[in-house]
């Protein structure tokens, strides 16, 4: 454990600061919500669009080897002319 990570135990709130607590305004609150969910949906997205693409990139890259490869294969069978 390092110093930083050592707990410490605050002990009792100051009376005089406690007296100031005010409950934050419901307006703070639905920003503070609007953000985190605006970050959530964010991360949402990108983990479902990754494997998307990557299966697309996929696809792309094997359409491509086919198609140069079926090229070869033809032109292996083709019948010697006379």
């Amino acid at each position: 454990m390092n110093e930083d990570e050592i707990d410490i135990d605050p002990g009792e709130p100051i009376a005089e600061l406690a007296d100031l607590a005010e409950p934050a305004p419901q307006s703070l609150l639905g920003r503070v919500r609007a953000g985190i969910d605006r970050k959530v949906f964010g991360s949402q997205l990108l983990d479902l669009t990754g494997p998307v693409l990557g299966h697309t990139l996929m696809e792309f890259l094997s359409m491509i080897f086919e198609f140069f490869s079926s090229g070869k294969a033809e032109n292996d069978q083709e019948e010697p002319r006379e």
